[in-house]
């Protein structure tokens, strides 16, 4: 029987308490955070934009698609405000047309072989649109429910690609 490190398990065990204590963390999203997570977004869409875009890009910008999704789902489940749950159906129409945008972008990709990715104007602004509604729901949850989404997210399109 072959010995396990001691360390190499104590490592994983940490980093599992340490995402179950950031998804409980419920203070609110500092300036410095919402504008990193927002800069990645929008930097991905200058590649798209400008036909620089690949395949790992694209999976990231299909991530960040699946967060603004998550983040709808995970507003409409812990908030009680009327104006929150308008804007968590906005984000989710908005992210499920940039989803049907993302996939058709993948789907020409594939059947052409290109090596990079290249959308129509109507596919930049519903991926446009799926990031302004991403930016406007950073900011009402907190931290610990934006961890979560972004798990949730990661997990998704993981699971997705192993598929294939």
């Amino acid at each position: 029987m072959k010995k396990q490190c001691k360390r190499k398990r104590w490592a994983k065990d940490t980093e599992a308490a340490n995402r179950a204590l950031n998804r409980h963390d419920q203070s609110d999203m500092t300036e410095a955070a919402q504008q990193k997570l927002l800069l990645s977004a929008y930097t991905l869409l200058d590649t798209l934009r400008d036909g620089t875009m690949v395949r790992a890009q694209f999976i990231r910008l299909n991530t960040i698609n699946c967060i603004a999704w998550q983040l709808s789902k995970q507003v409409v489940e812990n908030s009680s405000s009327d104006e929150c749950e308008r804007i968590a159906l906005l984000v989710k129409e908005r992210a499920e047309k940039a989803g049907e945008a993302l996939a058709d972008l993948g789907w020409r990709w594939r059947d052409h072989g290109c090596q990079r990715f290249v959308a129509t104007g109507d596919e930049l602004n519903a991926l446009r649109a799926s990031v302004q509604a991403y930016e406007e729901v950073l900011g009402v949850l907190p931290c610990g429910l934006v961890f979560a989404a972004t798990q949730d997210a990661t997990k998704m399109v993981g699971n997705h690609l192993n598929q294939r």
